[in-house]
C-alpha cells in the first residue's frame, strides 16, 4: 500500500512539474507579458484565471500531499478542478483553442490525489466503521422491549410514591 501511495505521489509531483508549472505558472505569465506570441486574442483575465487555477489546482494540493494533508489536498484540487472546467467554458466563448491540455492534466492529479487521500486513511476509515457498526449494535432494541445496555431496575425508583 505504501509503494502504492509513494507510485502516485511520484505521478502527482510529475504532472505538476510539467502542467502546473510550466503551461500553468509559467505559460500565463508569459501570455500575459507578450500576448503577440499567441496570436489568439484572449481577454486578460482568461490568462489570470488560469494562472489562479494552475495555483489553486496543481502548486498548493501537491505541498500538501508532500506535507501529508492530503484530506485538504483532495478538496482543494476538486475546486480547482471545478474552477478549471468553469475557465475552459468561457475560452471555447473566446476562442478556438483546444483546451483539453489544460484539463486533462488536472483530471489525472485530482484523481491521484484523491487516491492518495483514500489509501492513507483506510486504516482509520476502517476503525471509525468498526466503532460505528459496534454502536449500532450495542443499541439494539431487546425482545421484551427498551434496549440491551438499559438498566433493568426500571419498576425500583428511589422516591417512594405518595398515597396507599
Amino acid at each position: 500500500m505504501k509503494t502504492f501511495i509513494k507510485f502516485l505521489k511520484g505521478l502527482t509531483l510529475f504532472i505538476t512539474a510539467i502542467w502546473g508549472l510550466l503551461f500553468g505558472v509559467f505559460g500565463s505569465i508569459v501570455m500575459l507579458t507578450d500576448p503577440d506570441k499567441t496570436g489568439e486574442g484572449l481577454p486578460d483575465w482568461i490568462y489570470i484565471m488560469w494562472l489562479i487555477v494552475a495555483l489553486i489546482g496543481f502548486i498548493i494540493p501537491c505541498f500538501l500531499v508532500m506535507l501529508k494533508a492530503y484530506k485538504t489536498a483532495a478538496g482543494i484540487v476538486t475546486a480547482g478542478t471545478v474552477a478549471l472546467i468553469i475557465m475552459r467554458v468561457q475560452m471555447e466563448q473566446y476562442s478556438s483553442m483546444d483546451t483539453a491540455s489544460l484539463y486533462l492534466p488536472l483530471l489525472l492529479s485530482t484523481l491521484s490525489i484523491i487516491l492518495i487521500a483514500v489509501f492513507a486513511n483506510m486504516g482509520k476509515i476502517r476503525i471509525s466503521m468498526y466503532e460505528r457498526e459496534k454502536r449500532r449494535n450495542a443499541a439494539a432494541p431487546s425482545i421484551l422491549g427498551g434496549t440491551v445496555g438499559e438498566n433493568k431496575s426500571h419498576t425500583n425508583n428511589k422516591r417512594k410514591k405518595k398515597g396507599r
